[in-house]
């Protein structure tokens, strides 16, 4: 072992508790760059697999009342790929004497179970019977929130008259990842309000719909062609009474996912490189002091033929493995943070699956970056000891 390494060893069992210090706030700056970080891409990846497995529509047209006829107009428009017609009301929900009424959302699916747009995934359960005109697939969060279980019987009216469903299954939808009833409630409410997928020929003939829709979901070719073809649309679908015109990004469970996911963005632009400034400062500080401190062990060493490069790659050594703990203690903290945070989404947001990976080169880079900072806040030290 040589001279500056027992000195190294010697500075850090003397300054302990600097050295403590120092390292736990790179390890702060670290562990929040690591947990935002991998949240951040968690949160985009269960999004965007949950999306394209179960076909998130590129938007929605809410109308008065069209015929089925017209989809085939739509389908045949430049750059939609696939539309599909369906039934969507709102309804009362009495579960019972003990339990006040709530407010669910009734959507029409296909009697027969395939691949759909905004297609439902049954956690629990099963799909509707073929030929079953009373089952009901319910949102799994209100299912939970209300203690329902499979096969209960709950009334539901809609449009004025009562309808006894039998819950046969729980579901989630691309559609409903933060289920709240408009824009304006802000925070899920699972146990007052809920989503019931019905069959289509239910729907149809409770809403006096036959043969026809009041709400038309579709995918396009190329988003950014989706205000375009929305024009064509509307003209296609005027003579029904369009009342509004949505596409994805303004669609409200996607609109607060999507936020949520450039909330993380700019944090971790933000905080983490506060702290690991801090820490640069911090680390600055103290190395000047050391050096001013150590004057005469610099000559000495440079007096026994140490060169000005050795001296100072000593001092930035130090540095180095103060960044090296800091950001190994901090990676850890942070993908544990990461598991934290994701179970918190949990809680808000309704995934069949929320993915939470380690992701080694948000590991690598974190680390990079810790030991970056305390090497940048041991540079003009250093730059001192060698002169």
């Amino acid at each position: 072992m040589n001279v500056l390494t027992k000195k190294i060893l010697r500075t850090i069992r003397r300054n302990f508790g600097q050295t403590l210090a120092v390292s736990a706030v790179i390890m702060c700056g670290t562990a929040t760059l690591i947990a935002f970080t991998t949240a951040h891409r968690n949160l985009i990846l269960s999004k965007d697999t949950y999306y394209a497995v179960n076909q998130f529509a590129d938007f929605e047209i809410m109308l008065e009342r069209a015929p089925n006829t017209v989809l085939f107009k739509l389908e045949a428009l430049d750059g939609v790929r696939e539309v599909r017609g369906r039934n969507v009301d709102e309804a009362k929900l009495d579960l019972g004497p003990s339990r006040e009424a709530r407010t669910g959302r009734i959507v029409s699916m296909p009697q027969h179970r395939g691949p759909v747009l905004n297609n439902i995934v049954v956690t629990e359960g099963r799909y509707f019977d073929p030929g079953a005109t009373n089952e009901v697939v319910l949102s799994s969060a209100f299912a939970r929130a209300n203690a329902i279980g499979l096969g209960e019987t709950i009334d539901a009216t809609i449009d004025g008259k009562r309808h006894a469903l039998r819950v046969v299954g729980f579901g989630q939808s691309p559609e409903y990842i933060y289920i709240i009833r408009s824009i304006q409630d802000m925070i899920p409410s699972p146990e007052r309000f809920g989503i019931l997928w019905v069959p289509e020929e239910f729907a149809e003939g409770t809403l006096a719909m036959q043969s026809a829709s009041n709400n038309i979901i579709g995918t396009v070719d190329d988003p950014a062609e989706l205000d375009r073809i929305l024009d064509q649309v509307e003209t296609v679908l005027e003579p029904y009474g369009v009342f509004a015109k949505i596409k994805a990004e303004d669609q409200v469970s996607n609109r607060f996912i999507s936020d949520e996911i450039r909330g993380l963005e700019a944090t971790n632009r933000v905080i983490p490189p506060v702290f690991l400034g801090i820490a640069s400062l911090v680390i600055t500080i103290l190395m000047n002091r050391m050096v001013r401190n150590e004057r005469t062990q610099i000559g000495l060493l440079k007096a026994y033929g140490y060169s000005n490069v050795a001296v100072a790659l000593h001092y930035i050594l130090y540095a180095v493995i103060l960044g090296f703990i800091g950001s190994i203690a901090g990676a850890l903290l942070g993908q544990w943070a990461a598991d934290q945070m994701m179970g918190m989404y949990g809680q808000f947001y309704e995934f069949p699956e929320l993915h939470n990976r380690f992701y080694p080169s948000v590991f690598l880079r974190g680390s990079a970056i810790a030991v970056f900072f305390a090497i940048a806040g041991s540079w003009l030290a250093a730059r001192r000891a060698s002169r």
